[in-house]
């Protein structure tokens, strides 16, 4: 898997590893953006990926109705069929 993963960031290379790792953990459904954050990652260097992916058109951010600090992310349509086509490589 991570020599497919790799292979699919050098064809894809306006996609970073931590950037894959985002739309993968997405998959499931809407994640809150705190929920991204993993051990030894930086909370602002996640934003900066989110928006870039979200600039890209892989993912849609929107107030959590709960507690309108939270934003959560979520694949769009598109976010969605690049990351199957990614796991079928």
């Amino acid at each position: 898997m991570r020599t497919q993963v790799a292979r699919l960031v050098r064809r894809r290379s306006d996609i970073t590893l931590r950037q894959l790792h985002i739309l993968f953990e997405c998959l499931d459904g809407s994640r809150a953006m705190r929920s991204l954050v993993g051990e030894g990652m930086d909370p602002a260097s996640v934003s900066r990926s989110v928006r870039r992916l979200k600039s890209l058109g892989y993912l849609e951010c929107a107030r959590n109705g709960d507690d309108t600090r939270a934003v959560d992310v979520r694949l769009t349509p598109e976010g969605r069929r690049f990351v199957e086509l990614a796991a079928q490589d």
